[in-house]
């Protein structure tokens, strides 16, 4: 038996990977749950059974009982994972820890040296190496069939919908209170970058800014608020029509209700009624890098707002042949050589390359590509608790996602100040300094 406890009862914790594990597994059983919302608490009450005494309504009153379980989730806000991860790894309690880890350096490296000193286990929740799509490159990676990886272009498409909700108007909104984008969105693509090459990065360049969500921009006449802008007809970004639009987003701020009305009320009192070009967000709309890794291979990496989709892409170049995906299929081909005129020709008609493999990641009426990270979470939670269980090291473990950290905050340093820069000379001067240069 697997005893658990959950630290934040919302959309991660509770309906993702308790969820999850409680549909999975006869042998997991969940004890107590520590969140501020008292109707957070009351459903997780309902969905495990457990009584009064196990529900927490602050992290301090926790910590101060006895240890409750063997594990413990810790998915709450960005900004509170390493102190809670910090008492939760002394008290004893291994971990599945929602990224990211931390938002400093020394603080990552603390807790890969508290969880080493300790004995600790550390599952961070890098979902996404469980996707069908990353699983598969991975492998046909490692067969070897197509040569050595010699370069990658890899892009996250943000959808501007996405970013106008969470990173113009919500939390991630703010750096200083959530970390830089690149960290808190896009930790999950420098570690599936991490996970293909096999090799640890050895410096960066990043360039980007806030170009357009910003007063500037703003429509002549608009309001402070959705509701009373005298513009809000020709504003894409309208609280009432962007929220009724794409309803999987408005029950963050309406509490699961998904009627019109609960989404004005929301508006009405809620920052996601706020004009999104007056917000106080300073995080990037879009952000191109390059990564060069220790074994040579080089990777480009573009973050973008602007695009209609939320979805990734990537070609990986390789010594014979090449992969590319986009999250619904897998397309792989070989080089195929020719005779001088005979490839001449077969280059103009575009046959130069021989299609090795056409994987469809999805039937067309299969609904998890649209949840869940396209069926990632749950691959993930049953491989970190079978895991746990037979006392392996998860594919996703401190060790690997500190490196991640460390080079998306070392992205966001280059970005700052224009430089390249040597991960190591990076991890040295932050173990002592500011993960900001002055």
């Amino acid at each position: 038996m697997i005893t658990v406890s959950l630290l934040g009862a919302g959309n991660r914790g509770l309906d993702t990977y308790a969820t999850i594990a409680q549909q999975e597994f006869d042998d997991v059983k969940f004890l107590c749950c520590i969140d501020e919302d008292p109707e957070r608490l009351s459903q997780f009450q309902k969905r495990f059974g457990v009584s009064n005494e196990s529900l927490y309504k602050s992290t301090d009153e926790f910590f101060l009982r006895p240890k409750q379980s063997d594990l413990l989730i810790i998915a709450t806000q960005d900004t509170t994972h390493y102190e809670l991860a910090k008492k939760a790894l002394n008290k004893g309690y291994d971990l599945i820890l929602e990224k990211p880890v931390a938002l400093d350096v020394k603080e990552l490296l603390e807790l890969e040296e508290l969880s080493n000193k300790l004995g600790r286990t550390v599952i961070v929740c890098h979902v996404l190496r469980y996707h069908k799509m990353w699983q598969m490159i991975k492998k046909i990676v490692d067969e070897g069939k197509l040569g050595k990886i010699i370069t990658i272009s890899h892009h996250e498409n943000i959808g501007h919908y996405h970013y106008a909700h969470s990173y113009a108007r919500g939390s991630w909104r703010k750096k200083e209170t959530s970390g830089p984008l690149v960290l808190t969105k896009s930790s999950h693509d420098i570690d599936l970058l991490y996970y293909l090459v096999g090799s640890r990065v050895k410096r960066v360049a990043s360039f980007g800014s806030l170009s357009y969500f910003h007063s500037e921009n703003a429509p002549i006449g608009h309001g402070e608020r959705c509701e009373s802008c005298a513009v809000k007809k020709d504003c894409r970004y309208e609280g009432e029509r962007m929220y009724t639009s794409f309803g999987g987003f408005y029950p963050l701020f309406t509490k699961n209700k998904y009627t019109r009305k609960a989404v004005r009320e929301g508006l009405r009192s809620t920052d996601y009624g706020r004009c999104i070009y007056t917000m106080d967000h300073n995080v990037v709309d879009h952000q191109s890098s390059i990564l060069e890794f220790e074994n040579g291979v080089c990777a480009t990496f573009n973050l973008n707002a602007f695009t209609r989709k939320m979805h990734r892409f990537i070609k990986v170049m390789c010594e014979y042949g090449e992969i590319i995906a986009d999250e619904r299929k897998i397309e792989v081909s070989t080089f195929d050589l020719q005779p001088l005129i005979k490839g001449f020709l077969k280059h103009i008609l575009h046959l130069d390359r021989k299609i090795i493999k056409r994987i469809r990641l999805y039937k067309p009426w299969d609904v998890s590509k649209y949840f869940g990270h396209g069926g990632a979470d749950r691959l993930f939670v049953k491989s970190a608790f079978e895991s746990y269980r037979a006392k392996k090291e998860s594919i996703t473990p401190i060790s690997q996602s500190v490196h991640s950290h460390v080079v998306a905050l070392a992205l966001e340093e280059a970005r700052i100040t224009g430089k390249t820069i040597l991960i190591e000379e990076f991890i040295e001067y932050c173990s002592k300094n500011k993960t900001y240069r002055e």
